[in-house]
């Protein structure tokens, strides 16, 4: 489940844990507003292999420029911010 708030500041996007993958969220959110400012919640990477998280952390940066990650596991917070 996810949950997009338009702000001044961009998109607000909450997530409760992302099944569908990260990607897959920012990609349907990109259809409200192109710009997210901050995503907060699970981001379901703590199993993941540390170079499939560096790959996230790129998209997140590079492709959909999202101004802030608050993610809510360690494994996310240690690899995902910087």
């Amino acid at each position: 489940m996810s949950l997009a708030i338009k702000s001044p500041q961009g998109v607000i996007l909450i997530v409760g844990c992302s099944h569908p993958g990260v990607e897959h969220i920012l990609q349907e959110t990109s259809a409200i507003d192109p710009h997210v400012h901050i995503l907060l919640g699970g981001l379901h990477q703590i199993q993941k292999p540390d170079p499939e998280v560096e790959r996230i952390a790129t998209v997140l940066h590079d492709q959909y420029k999202v101004d802030l990650v608050a993610p809510d596991t360690a494994r996310a917070s240690r690899s995902l911010l910087p």
